[in-house]
């Protein structure tokens, strides 16, 4: 009998040692894996309220490119407070997302230059509006695959398509001329004169227009139970913008369609989340963005008269957003 107890005594703690190895494997695996947060399926809907900056430029060039810069229109310090809606689906390897926003222009200002001679040389004209409403709206669907990492951290490689729209509308300007250059067909004194003119009854407007395809990466992680964080950067390629301007005083109609081989931009978003519980949370995100159209084309009609189409060179959007938002999760 005592062989026997023996071997039973033996028996009973080896059973032991391989069950807590196996209890501490367990807790390894949770703590390297969150399979709570990448396995199930799951519907999370976000509702999210922002501040948001804009700068925004665009540059035409004279015929055949004289001069290089023929007149510069620059947009800035344009806020605005969009409101997001975001619908996110994910399960072990799939990850969607369907966001929209719009928001209202509360501020801004504009700036319009035109010059004579290259290197924005040779200054005949400069104005200066204000820009006290508009709109920006976005719109954007990206799909990737999960790929699960150690210490609760996710990779997806994403790919998606994105569309853009600013409208400013511009009131109040002020025109300052300083002709110092003879351009062919304008009536352009040769010497130079300065003088502050209100531009009265001024109601013009741009709205502008931007899509692309893009591909990108997101980063997410939960390190502590309560946060998870969270980072993505998407390029943007082939690149399209179209833009329409109506200035009243002229009655003139400007069409503007860039190169879509030559566009390109990039979207980064950067946020983190306190979980209440499994399906309340509070988030914070700030994203940056900045696109580049470039080439192509810009015909204005005056007063039913169309004239000739001037180069296109390049317009700009760049903006800074911070936004609060409350995710619900199914």
């Amino acid at each position: 009998m005592k062989p026997f107890a023996l071997y039973l005594l033996l028996g009973a703690s080896l059973s032991s040692h391989l069950l807590a190895e196996e209890v501490i494997a367990e807790e390894k695996h949770t703590i390297l894996f969150d399979e709570d947060s990448c396995c199930p399926s799951s519907l999370t809907l976000q509702l999210s309220q922002g501040i948001r900056r804009d700068r925004h430029t665009h540059i035409i060039a004279g015929y055949k490119n004289k001069p290089t810069v023929m007149s510069e229109l620059i947009y800035k310090n344009i806020q605005s407070y969009p409101t997001h809606f975001e619908a996110l689906y994910k399960t072990p390897t799939l990850f969607s997302r369907l966001r929209t926003g719009y928001g209202l222009i509360k501020d801004g200002d504009q700036k319009d230059s035109d010059f004579g001679k290259d290197h924005r040389r040779g200054a005949w004209s400069r104005s200066k509006a204000d820009v006290p409403k508009g709109y920006v709206f976005d719109l954007d669907f990206v799909l990737g695959h999960n790929f699960p990492a150690a210490y609760k951290t996710t990779f997806t490689p994403l790919v998606g398509y994105t569309f853009d729209i600013q409208k400013f509308h511009i009131r109040n300007g002020v025109q300052t001329l300083g002709f110092d250059y003879r351009i062919k067909g304008f009536d352009i004194a040769p010497k130079a004169v300065k003088c502050n003119k209100r531009l009265h009854g001024l109601r013009s407007y741009s709205r502008s227009r931007w899509n692309a395809p893009l591909v990108g990466l997101r980063i997410e992680s939960s390190p502590t139970r309560p946060l998870t964080y969270h980072g993505e950067y998407n390029f943007l390629f082939a690149l399209k913008y179209k833009e329409k301007a109506y200035w009243n005083l002229r009655r003139a109609h400007f069409d503007t369609s860039s190169s879509r081989r030559k566009g390109f931009g990039h979207k980064a978003l950067v946020g983190t989340r306190y979980n209440f519980n499994s399906n309340l949370s509070l988030g914070l995100d700030y994203q940056f963005m900045h696109l580049m159209g470039k080439g192509g084309s810009i015909t204005a009609c005056e007063e039913k008269k169309r004239e000739r189409s001037k180069s296109f060179r390049k317009a700009t959007n760049a903006s800074h957003e911070v936004s609060l938002a409350l995710l619900w999760k199914f």
